[in-house]
């Protein structure tokens, strides 16, 4: 599809992909668009703030939240198994859970989920964060399990 007007819309799902046409760009196919992201508005219930946040930003401010409450939010890396959750989180007395953070709106992969469901049936605690609201209860159910 070529950009013939200086701005074209396409709704596509439940976001609508805002296109720009640059002076070195007269055509930009609709699959390169949405893979590069030029500029895309989700219509959806949450905040203007809420969606423009950044999982790097959430995860960020829920290691901040875990660490005002006396906890560790340590990062989790387990090379040769895919899937597991970002961050392992300690309280005292033995108090542990994961917490999978994802930008808002977003969901865990199919792996992510299994896992999520396998460490579950361990008896551990796992959580998906996507939303700034969701920080405080998460941290206080794993401190206080």
């Amino acid at each position: 599809m070529t950009c013939t007007s200086d701005h074209v819309e396409w709704k596509m799902r439940r976001c609508v992909l805002v296109l720009y046409k640059t002076p070195f760009r007269a055509k930009i196919s609709e699959k390169n668009a949405i893979r590069k992201s030029y500029v895309m508005t989700s219509i959806d219930h949450r905040s203007r703030k809420e969606k423009s946040m950044k999982e790097s930003e959430l995860e960020r401010r829920f290691t901040d939240t875990v660490k005002h409450k006396g906890g560790l939010a340590l990062k989790f890396v387990s090379p040769g198994y895919d899937g597991m959750p970002d961050r392992l989180v300690l309280f005292e007395n033995g108090r542990m859970g994961f917490v999978e953070v994802k930008a808002p709106g977003k969901k865990p992969r199919h792996l992510q989920a299994a896992r999520h469901r396998m460490l579950r049936m361990m008896g551990y605690k796992v959580f998906v964060l996507d939303s700034e609201d969701d920080m405080e209860r998460m941290a206080d159910e794993i401190r206080t399990a």
